[in-house]
Parts: C-alpha cells; sequence; structure tokens
C-alpha cells in the first residue's frame, strides 16, 4: 500500500481534521461521565496537535528515506531498533 494514500490532506486540514475527530469522542465522553467539558476540550486540542505533528513528522521521514510502502516503514523502524539494541540502549547514543 503506497504511503501517499495516508496523506491526502495538507498538515493544517489534518489539525482540523482531527481535531474534530476527537473532539466527537471527547463530547461523549464528557457528556456520559460527568467529566468537565473545558477539560475535555482542552484534551482534545492537544491530542489533535500532537497526532498531526506525528503524521507530518512520519510524512517528512518517508520523503527523507524514500519509503514508499508500509513494508519499507517497518523494515526501517525495526532495523533503527537493532541498532540501538547493538549499541547497548538509548542512554550510549547521547
Amino acid at each position: 500500500m503506497p504511503l501517499e494514500s495516508f496523506a491526502p490532506l495538507p498538515p493544517l486540514l489534518t489539525i482540523f481534521f482531527f481535531f474534530f475527530l476527537l473532539n466527537f469522542f471527547c463530547l461523549l465522553y464528557s457528556c456520559c461521565s460527568g467529566c468537565c467539558l473545558s477539560l475535555s476540550f482542552f484534551a482534545c486540542v492537544l491530542l489533535s496537535w500532537g497526532l498531526a505533528c506525528l503524521r507530518v513528522r512520519a510524512l517528512h521521514c518517508a520523503c527523507r528515506y524514500s519509503i514508499r510502502t508500509l513494508p519499507d516503514m517497518f523494515a526501517i523502524i525495526l532495523r533503527s531498533e537493532q541498532d540501538v539494541k547493538r549499541r547497548g540502549g538509548l542512554a550510549s547514543t547521547f
């Protein structure tokens, strides 16, 4: 499956998409549990911003490493994890 199929929206529209999707679930949660609506709204804003940033970062890495498919991406992730284990963990990489 090509990675371009995961990137039909520009980054700003992605933030709004995640925001409205998460806002719907936060509203349902606040209505069902009696949670404060402003707290769920704030959490929704933070989550939508974070998910959009992760999506943009993933697409940037895909362009940088010439990743075309999902198996290529998983192979690079596994290879980098094996390199970290070989070096003795994250502490030795800093």
